[in-house]
């Protein structure tokens, strides 16, 4: 059963044009791609290019459907658009957020920042500032256990959960580091969780330890 092959072999801004976003690689022949972005269809011409070579037909069967495309997707303005707080629990996923970050937002002169346990605390504060004042400064990536407390990060009203922590404490301080003093926006909180994996069971925990917390503080007369 041959797989379904959609290969980005190149891709980069036009270097006169920053709305305009140049990708090359393989698609299958029967196929038309699309660029979205947010849900919505964006602008782009497609055109194809030679068919695969014999050679690499050889080398991977898979490659006889397959064509190559060039597609030139216009963006739309990236003025205004909203910073944002990306938290995960281990270090190893730290590092790999912000890989993936600098390389779709670094090419437009965006910038990533991050907090995690192996950020000397006297660095720290600046980062906080450059995420706060600086408006090049688009994400700041956190250790959950690490910059879930004690920081101000007003400047986004969007936070991403990656992954998330047992302890329902530290899950709940950082749920402020966006809603608190200064923030005037609505917040608004994403879990990148599937079904039927431990992260799923730690967010049920936190449901469960979060309706505790309010019967304690909240309701706790009806129980005197």
């Amino acid at each position: 059963m041959q797989r379904e092959l959609y290969e980005v072999e190149k891709d980069r801004f036009d270097l006169k044009d920053s709305s305009l976003y140049h990708l090359q690689g393989t698609w299958p022949k029967d196929h038309k791609p699309e660029a979205v972005l947010d849900g919505e269809k964006l602008p782009a011409a497609i055109s194809a290019q030679e068919r695969v070579s014999a050679l690499e037909r050889f080398k991977d069967l898979d490659l006889v459907n397959g064509e190559r495309v060039q597609m030139e997707i216009c963006l739309p303005d990236l003025e205004g658009k909203k910073k944002l707080v990306i938290f995960a629990r281990f270090i190893p996923e730290v590092l790999e957020i912000i890989k993936r970050s600098e390389n779709i937002i670094g090419k437009s002169g965006m910038k990533t920042v991050a907090i995690y346990g192996a950020i000397p605390k006297e660095q720290r504060g600046d980062i906080v500032q450059q995420f706060q004042k600086d408006p090049s400064t688009m994400v700041l990536v956190g250790q959950i256990d690490t910059a879930g407390t004690g920081i101000t990060l007003t400047a986004a009203d969007t936070c991403v959960y990656y992954s998330v922590t047992f302890n329902y404490a530290t899950y709940s301080q950082s749920l402020a580091r966006i809603h608190r003093i200064g923030q005037r926006n609505t917040c608004t909180y994403i879990h990148l969780v599937a079904e039927n994996t431990v992260d799923s069971t730690i967010l049920k925990s936190l449901s469960k330890k979060e309706d505790l917390a309010k019967t304690v503080v909240d309701d706790w007369r009806q129980f005197f």
